[in-house]
């Protein structure tokens, strides 16, 4: 049976799922993240199906986001929207050091992957972590430059008052992060793509662009994989879930299974 905890770690309020006769015991890790403008528990789906593979699953909030809101209205959300992103990249060493430390990461195997938002930040902790196995980009995307500067341009055509260099330091802040510009930090490392065609919001282009150079880095395509969903926009379906689930349920340790 899966059980749910609701636990802060280091700040960092998270929803742990796991099967009850595992607590306390190392499993596999796997952090997932979500998306901008949602919250904890709305991965609790795919949460669920990545539990049932095994893995303990731990969901935490954003910056921001859920639990820890604060108040702040949409539009200063918006604004913040890199700084989100590199407070996840820290929390993910923050839940990594927390399991870490109790032994709880059976065989080092330590997962993350996200939704939009979340798959942003997976493809920038890939950087900047050598200490993940495996990751997901589910309607993410690794190209951080380039939707940064996809960014800059909507909130031009919005009309928003910001300055040009307050885009250009938070588009600074990110480069170093960028996946796209640095292949070598994927060192092979187990990698699941998903995206809708119909994306409106991070463009199925970025994806597929990626996906063609990063390839390049897997001699044997057998730890990479590309999943294109037509007609679909910017939304992780259930086959989505559960394509993703199995994918990282294959590659836990055989004495896991």
């Amino acid at each position: 049976m899966l059980v749910i905890q609701d636990i802060e770690i280091k700040e960092v309020p998270c929803l742990v799922i796991e099967n009850s006769v595992d607590v306390g015991k190392p499993l596999p890790l796997f952090v997932y993240h979500h998306g901008f403008q949602s919250a904890r528990e709305h991965s609790l789906p795919i949460g669920y199906m990545l539990a049932n593979k095994g893995f303990r699953v731990i969901l935490p909030d954003a910056l921001h986001h859920g639990v820890r809101e604060n108040g702040i209205n949409a539009f200063e959300r918006s604004l913040a929207f890199w700084d989100i992103v590199m407070k996840n990249v820290e929390d993910t060493k923050l839940i990594y050091d927390y399991y870490q430390k109790q032994n709880l990461i059976e065989n080092k195997q330590f997962f993350v992957a996200g939704t939009s938002m979340g798959g942003i930040t997976t493809a920038a902790a890939l950087v900047a972590h050598d200490f993940i196995t495996g990751a997901g980009l589910l309607m993410g995307t690794a190209m951080l430059g380039s939707y940064a500067e996809l960014l800059g341009e909507r909130v031009r055509k919005e009309g928003a008052r910001i300055a040009d260099s307050e885009l250009e330091a938070a588009h600074q802040m990110i480069l170093p992060f960028d996946l796209s510009g640095q292949l070598e930090k994927l060192n092979r490392r187990p990698l699941f793509i998903w995206h809708g065609e119909k994306d409106s919001v991070i463009p199925f282009s970025f994806a597929k662009e990626f996906y063609e150079k990063a390839k390049e880095y897997y001699p044997d395509n057998g730890e990479i994989t590309f999943m294109k969903a037509p007609g679909v926009g910017h939304k992780v379906n259930r086959a989505a879930m559960l394509a993703a689930a199995d994918w990282f349920g294959s590659f836990i340790s055989k004495d896991k299974r």
